[in-house]
């Protein structure tokens, strides 16, 4: 008999000793991570996970041995008659997991059969000057802010540079004003809600193809990491040579694969309209696009970038 069995035979027959139950747990759970890898029955990322599914088991194994057999062969039947359930339990969890990159993409808004729920109508792209232009001289508002702050904000979009620069941000991302802040837009312009709606969704509708391009492309890295996994899990079920090695370079290739869109994916831009692009749309040159931008970022960092008063210093 080994070192190891017979360490674990003088902690059941002490089981008031707590550094020695200690190390007999310690060794036991080295064996439950080392020896499934060790004898190619999981993969080695999966050994950590391994060891948590069977370790609320372990003081019962460790109670249950019998000096009739060497403990590492014992602790090997125990790893072999759990791999089966836990492999289950992982590939359950795998699939539940990779479900979500093939749910279907949530529609675009402001399209189609959503028209008549907005309750207006589409521009066409030579009308978005027009409208542009008409959101700006409809006047700044003249609400008054509670909050100091707030109201410096609202007396800088009395200048047309600082107006200008609002509605030009809101117009190279028009889905996220959309969502978010519509009727506070319109409330700090001073301008029709229904109008400035409009604007944005018809700004909004010439992403449609750029948002088609992105979401194709985030589905195609979806199913190369559904490759990868499947492949990954035939080379550790199958032990023929030859299928492996067949196994092995399609799972080679669609790694390689998915790295690349993934890195393709990262230099792509956000799903906005650039500033070139804002200005052939609505006719302002791209420095005074810059320029206006630039003048409200800063107006609103002034307005509300103020320090508070520490007055438990005073």
């Amino acid at each position: 008999m080994d070192a190891l069995s017979l360490l674990v035979l003088t902690s059941q027959q002490h089981p008031e000793d707590a550094a020695l139950h200690k190390r007999v747990r310690q060794k036991t759970m080295e064996l439950f991570y080392h020896l499934p890898y060790k004898y190619h029955l999981i993969p080695e990322d999966q050994c950590a996970a391994f060891l948590l599914y069977c370790e609320p088991s372990i003081e019962r194994y460790i109670a249950m041995f019998q000096p009739r057999t060497n403990y590492g062969y014992y602790i090997m039947c125990i790893i072999r008659r759990r791999i089966p359930s836990f492999l289950q339990k992982q590939n359950e969890e795998e699939e539940r997991r990779l479900s979500v990159l093939f749910v279907s993409s949530p529609q675009i808004p402001y399209q189609g059969q959503d028209e008549e729920l907005r309750g207006g109508a589409l521009y066409r792209r030579d009308e978005l000057p027009v409208v542009f232009q008409t959101l700006l001289s409809q006047g700044p508002t003249t609400a008054q802010g509670h909050d100091p702050a707030i109201q410096t904000l609202l007396e800088s979009l009395h200048h047309d540079t600082c107006r200008r620069g609002l509605l030009l941000s809101c117009a190279m991302d028009p889905s996220y004003a959309l969502e978010h802040h519509t009727p506070l837009i319109s409330k700090l312009l001073g301008c029709e809600e229904t109008l400035l709606t409009d604007f944005l969704a018809s700004l909004d509708q010439l992403l449609f193809a750029k948002r088609q391009d992105y979401n194709a492309h985030l589905e195609r890295i979806g199913f190369r990491f559904y490759q990868i996994h499947r492949y990954r899990r035939e080379i550790w079920e199958n032990t023929k040579s030859e299928f492996r090695k067949k196994v092995q370079a399609r799972y080679r290739f669609n790694l390689s694969t998915w790295r690349k869109n993934l890195e393709a994916l990262k230099k792509r831009k956000n799903i906005c309209i650039s500033r070139s692009q804002l200005g052939k749309i609505l006719g302002v040159t791209t420095g005074s696009i810059h320029h206006s931008v630039i003048t409200w970022k800063h107006a609103m960092r002034d307005a509300l970038d103020v320090p508070t008063p520490m007055d438990y210093l005073e």
